[in-house]
C-alpha cells in the first residue's frame, strides 16, 4: 500500500510540474490591431496642458501600457515597480523621488478597466479599447 501511495504522489507532481510548464510557457496570442485614443497629458505642478489630442497606433496592444511603449509622441519612460508597471517619466517631465514626488497619476472616464473599478489599476492591466480618453497628471 506504501508504494502505490509513492507511485500516485510522484504521478501527481509530475502532472503539476507539467502544468506549469505548460502554462508558463504559453503565451497570449495578442494580434496586431489600430488602436486610437485620446490623450491629455497635463503638469499640474507648472499649471500646463503638455500634450493633447488623439494618438494612433498599430501593433500588438492589449493593455495602456502596450500602447504607450510604441507611441514616440509622448517619450513614456516606464519601469516596474512594486504594483505593477509605473510611468517614470512623460514629455520629458519626470519623478525624481518616488518618496516625495510628485508622481504621474491616470484616469480614465470611458475605459471599461477604470470605470469598473472605480479608479484605474496600472497601466499593465488596463484593457485598452478603441476611442479611450485617458488624462494623465503630473500632481505632488
Amino acid at each position: 500500500m506504501g508504494e502505490m501511495n509513492m507511485r500516485f504522489v510522484k504521478v501527481f507532481l509530475a502532472m503539476c510540474v507539467l502544468s506549469m510548464v505548460v502554462a508558463c510557457g504559453s503565451k497570449r496570442d495578442i494580434e496586431q490591431r489600430e488602436v486610437s485614443v485620446y490623450i491629455v497629458v497635463e503638469d499640474t505642478t507648472t499649471s500646463s496642458v503638455l500634450f493633447e489630442g488623439e494618438i494612433s497606433a498599430v501593433g500588438e496592444i492589449e493593455t495602456l501600457e502596450d500602447l504607450l511603449a510604441i507611441v514616440p509622441e509622448l517619450e513614456v519612460v516606464m519601469s516596474k515597480g512594486a504594483y505593477g508597471v509605473q510611468i517614470d517619466s512623460i514629455l520629458g517631465v519626470k519623478t525624481e523621488n518616488w518618496s516625495k514626488g510628485p508622481w504621474w497619476v491616470f484616469s480614465s472616464d470611458n475605459n471599461t478597466s477604470c470605470v469598473e473599478m472605480g479608479m484605474c489599476p496600472a497601466i499593465s492591466e488596463v484593457v485598452i479599447e478603441n476611442n479611450n480618453r485617458f488624462k494623465f497628471e503630473f500632481i505632488q
